[in-house]
C-alpha cells in the first residue's frame, strides 16, 4: 500500500535496468520527491474506477466483495488491457505498480492465473507502525476525507492480506523493507535472479 516502499523498491529496480518503465509516469511532489513510478494511465483507469464506486485510496479497504460484478469494471477491465497491449508492448520485464493495485488484482486475476498476461510479483513489506506514521505524516488535517490513524491501519493490513491472497501459489517475491534500505544490492540481485528465473 502507500508509504510501504513500493516508490523506492520500483526506482531501485528500473533504474538498474531490472524493470523497464514507459515514459508517461506520474511527476513527483511534495509527497515523493524521488518519484512514484507509476503510469499515468494505469493510475487515471484507477482513480476513475474508484471514483463511480466512491471510494479512495484511503477508503478502498472498504471496497464491496462483489465489486467485479459492477457495471464499471468491464470498463476498467477493457481500459487496462489496452494499457498493457499499447504503452508496456515492447518493454522488457516492464513495471506496473500502483499500491491500490493490492485490491483491484481481484478484476483481472483470471486472466494471469491463466497466463493471458504473464505477471510476476514482487512484493515489500513495511511494519504496519512505519507505515501508518508516514500515512499520518503526510495527511494534512484539512483534507478532504480525512482518515483516522485506525483507518490507516486497517487500511495497510487488509493491503497484505488482498495482495497474499490475490498472488497466492502465483510466481511472486516477497522484500522486507528493512532489507531495502539497508542492502539494496543485494535486493537488486535477488530481483534480477528472480525474473531471469521466471522468464527463462
Amino acid at each position: 500500500t502507500h508509504r510501504s516502499g513500493t516508490s523506492a523498491l520500483t526506482g531501485l529496480l528500473c533504474k538498474n535496468n531490472i524493470l523497464g518503465f514507459p515514459l508517461d509516469k506520474l511527476e513527483t511532489d511534495e509527497h515523493n520527491q524521488a518519484g512514484y513510478w507509476e503510469l499515468r494511465s494505469i493510475w487515471s483507469n484507477n482513480d476513475n474506477l474508484l471514483n463511480k464506486l466512491g471510494l479512495n485510496w484511503k477508503n478502498i479497504y472498504k471496497i464491496d466483495s462483489n465489486w467485479i460484478y459492477s457495471k464499471y469494471t468491464s470498463e476498467w477491465q477493457n481500459c487496462f488491457l489496452n494499457i498493457i497491449n499499447k504503452e508496456l508492448n515492447g518493454i522488457s520485464n516492464p513495471a506496473l505498480k500502483d499500491p491500490r493495485l493490492c485490491f483491484l488484482l481481484k478484476g483481472i486475476k483470471s486472466w494471469y492465473e491463466s497466463d493471458i498476461l504473464k505477471f510476476s510479483f514482487v512484493v515489500i513489506v513495511r511494519h504496519p507502525l512505519e507505515v501508518i506514521i508516514s500515512l499520518k505524516t503526510r495527511q494534512k488535517e484539512f483534507e478532504q476525507n480525512y482518515a483516522s490513524l485506525t483507518d490507516f491501519l486497517k487500511l495497510y493490513i487488509d493491503s497484505l492480506f488482498e495482495i497474499e491472497s490475490n498472488t497466492r501459489f502465483l510466481d511472486r517475491k516477497i522484500i522486507d523493507f528493512e532489507d531495502l534500505i539497508n542492502n539494496p544490492n543485494t535486493i537488486v540481485k535477488d530481483c534480477n535472479s528472480f525474473l531471469k528465473r521466471r522468464n527463462s
